[in-house]
Formats: structure tokens, C-alpha cells, sequence
């Protein structure tokens, strides 16, 4: 049965035509939930598996197909008790029964690569990342040559949003030639 979870996954996950998978109903009740969807991460595509916490974190793990498709496989008949596949050709759910029986109703029609989003799109902001500023190298957010510290990242998403919303109201605010923001 193994095989034929693996053939499932496996498939979707080469000819691209892979949305989503979804695990729920967990073994492990520290779990909620994992998610697997296809990203680009410099020009290959990789699987990003996010597992939602009962303590509200959300941990990110990002495989190249080959081995996500192990990994689906694995956790779709040994961590969860279900695991729905999507893809563009249809839907296939895999249940695990307390026994451990493994039911699977496959309706997925078609394997052909469809246009799924690889949610690799450059987002419009005022600051971009691996640029260096000298306000947030001075700021301890970035280091001289413009990466952003790990540990900085929400500070440097929350000035980029700031900056984003003076950015949109800028030419209606009240001012003569040079503006000053003070920020407390």
C-alpha cells in the first residue's frame, strides 16, 4: 500500500500538476496540521512542508521532490489518519483507519502540468532585502552589505510596512518640500 501512496504523491509532485496536500487528523496531538505546496527557491521548484502547532507556531521545511515525495508518502500513512492530495487533474483522498487499514479514493483524472502558483512573485516594497541601508545596519536589522539578521526579519517586514503606508498617503499629506516622520 506504501507503493501506491508513494505513485500517487510521487506523480503529481514530477509532472507539476501537484496544488496542495493537506495532512490532518494527527497522531502526534501536539500537531493541528501539515500543508505541502510547490514554491520556486532559485529557479527549482522544492516542496515547503508547514506544520501548524497546537502552540501556534507554524515550522517551515523545504525538500527538493524527490525526497518530499518520501516524506508525504511516510507521513500520509504513519503520522496522519488522513491526507487529501489536489491537484489540476482532480482530487485523491488517503485515509488510515484506527486499525491501520488504508482506504484511498483516488479521483484524480489527469497528470498533465497545469499553472500552479509557485507563489514566487517579487512583492512590491520600499525596501528590499540584500540591499544595503545605512539606517538599518545602525538599527542592528541588517549588516553592512544589506542582509537582513534572522532574528530581525518581523522588525525589518513592520518598517516596510510602515514605510508602504506613508508611501500610499505621501502626496496628500500637508508639507512643503522635505517631510520629517518622528516615530516613538
Amino acid at each position: 500500500m506504501e507503493e501506491k501512496i508513494y505513485g500517487i504523491i510521487n506523480k503529481e509532485l514530477v509532472c507539476g500538476s501537484l496544488k496542495k496536500i493537506i495532512f490532518s487528523r494527527p497522531l502526534d496531538k501536539e500537531i493541528i496540521r501539515v500543508t505541502a505546496k510547490p514554491f520556486m527557491q532559485k529557479n527549482e521548484v522544492k516542496i515547503q512542508f508547514e506544520t501548524f502547532r497546537t502552540d501556534g507556531k507554524a515550522i517551515h521545511l523545504n525538500l527538493p521532490i524527490a525526497e518530499a515525495a518520501k516524506k508525504a508518502t511516510e507521513m500520509a500513512y504513519k503520522q496522519f489518519r488522513q491526507c487529501n492530495v489536489f491537484s489540476s487533474g482532480g482530487e485523491c483522498e488517503i485515509k488510515v483507519s484506527k486499525s491501520g487499514r488504508i482506504f484511498i479514493v483516488n479521483n484524480i483524472k489527469t497528470h498533465e502540468s497545469a499553472s500552479v502558483n509557485l507563489h514566487d512573485k517579487k512583492k512590491n516594497t520600499v525596501l528590499v532585502d540584500g540591499e544595503p541601508y545605512d539606517f538599518l545596519t545602525a538599527l542592528g536589522v541588517s549588516d553592512k552589505d544589506g542582509n537582513i539578521f534572522d532574528k530581525k526579519r518581523s522588525k525589518f517586514r513592520q518598517i516596510n510596512k510602515f514605510l508602504e503606508i506613508i508611501d500610499s498617503v505621501y502626496t496628500s499629506l500637508p508639507h512643503m518640500g522635505k517631510l520629517t516622520i518622528c516615530d516613538l
